[in-house]
């Protein structure tokens, strides 16, 4: 689970919130220390960050296999025996290269599907075509 302070930044956009479940069994980051805490948090009533799983990522976009194959096919990954590391190095999301875990390779691919919008390494901005 990634818990870095860019994925906490990623995860800190209205589209992504709107979608928190508010039950218990979360990750989220404290409103300003970015603390990390795994529970029930009243996010409704704070200003706790919801920090979605990647399975949650992966159910905003649709059901298994589709959407996983959907996903392959968009960031053109065809060989899962590298590492995401090597992947990035090689050049292979091309416009997911900011993204340094697959939590946040699956954000960036959530918000570019349902929102037109790309992260641009300090915030998410619409995708002019």
């Amino acid at each position: 689970m990634d818990k870095t302070e860019t994925y906490i930044k990623m995860s800190d956009c209205p589209e992504i919130q709107a979608r928190s479940p508010h039950v218990h069994f979360n990750y989220f980051a404290g409103p300003k220390s970015h603390t990390i805490y795994y529970g029930g948090i009243d996010v409704i009533e704070t200003n706790y960050i919801w920090l979605p799983r990647q399975d949650d990522l992966q159910k905003m976009v649709g059901k298994y296999p589709v959407v996983f194959e959907k996903f392959v096919n968009e960031v053109g990954i065809n060989d899962f025996n590298y590492g995401l590391e090597e992947m990035f190095e090689w050049g292979l999301f091309e416009e997911y290269s900011n993204s340094t875990s697959m939590e946040q390779l699956w954000l960036a691919f959530v918000m570019k599907e349902l929102y037109q919008k790309q992260w641009d390494g300090t915030e998410w901005k619409e995708i002019k075509e």
